[in-house]
């Protein structure tokens, strides 16, 4: 939330804005945004949209049959890219939707999400990271 509104400010950092929203200073920051213009600009917030247990925490993908190229970026795939140690997988038992179920596949949105708010002359793309940039570390939210 700090990053959105330090975004709606023109700022490039948002620590102080995380201060403010700490200290419970909610006024102070939509009183900032109303003299910026922007407490009613619309962002949409996509960290929430997708219920990664419904899809893709318990396996890997199928694996390639042939050797070759695409083999390669599958097993790549699983790896993390920094310590190259395979993905955890999960055992929650949730049920999963891929393609095969495109109405309740959540992974198949996000392209269409993108194409219609682009749509707008005025919109933006915001990424908040962490300081170690662990956020890149997490193959699903590079997009």
């Amino acid at each position: 939330v700090a990053a959105i509104v330090a975004d709606a400010l023109g700022r490039e950092r948002y620590a102080e804005e995380a201060g403010l929203l700490a200290e419970g200073k909610v006024g102070e920051l939509k009183s900032r945004l109303r003299e910026a213009g922007t407490l009613q600009r619309v962002y949409w917030v996509c960290s929430f949209s997708i219920n990664q247990h419904a899809s893709i925490c318990s396996n890997y993908g199928p694996e390639p049959r042939e050797p070759g190229p695409r083999r390669e970026v599958w097993a790549e795939s699983r790896l993390n890219t920094v310590s190259k140690e395979l993905y955890p997988l999960c055992s929650c038992g949730e049920p999963k939707y891929l393609n095969n179920s495109p109405v309740q596949c959540e992974l198949n949105k996000f392209d269409d999400m993108m194409a219609l708010l682009s749509a707008d002359a005025s919109f933006g793309h915001l990424v908040a990271m962490d300081r170690k940039f662990v956020l890149l570390t997490r193959v699903w939210c590079l997009a």
